[in-house]
């Protein structure tokens, strides 16, 4: 989880003091803070209505007009979610491996290029952000 999305979600932040730790309207969540020697703040959280995440979205092209988009979504399940394309990919879908990763393969003409989007959903129906990479 990025430090920005915990410092705004829970309210945690840290300072040149040390780790300061403020939690804002957390009611019943269980939240584990882990330092780790990089000074990374990680957390995991009980919490059902956590935000799921999409990150990593991209592409590659291994050759001609192969291409393969990739991602991650980041949940408390992730394995066997649906992700949805949009975009260039409007009308395609694939499913996450049990890491939450997932890649899509299709062959795609210089007519096709532009934005290609990705969103998905947790198990409780809480939609991720949508995310975007442009193909050129």
């Amino acid at each position: 989880m990025r430090t920005d999305h915990l410092t705004h979600r829970f309210g945690v932040s840290t300072g040149s003091a040390g780790l300061a730790t403020r939690i804002g309207r957390l009611a019943a969540v269980a939240l584990v803070l882990i330092i780790g020697s990089t000074g990374v703040i990680k957390a995991d959280s009980d919490e059902e209505d956590s935000v799921p995440m999409l990150v990593d979205f991209g592409w590659s092209n291994p050759s001609g007009q192969a291409f393969i988009f990739s991602g991650r979504v980041v949940a408390q399940n992730p394995g066997s979610l649906t992700v949805t394309f949009g975009g260039i990919l409007a009308g395609h879908t694939t499913t996450t491996a049990a890491d939450g990763s997932f890649s899509f393969g299709i062959y795609l003409y210089p007519d096709d290029y532009g934005v290609a989007t990705a969103q998905s959903a947790d198990q409780f129906g809480t939609q991720t952000n949508v995310a975007q990479t442009i193909v050129y």
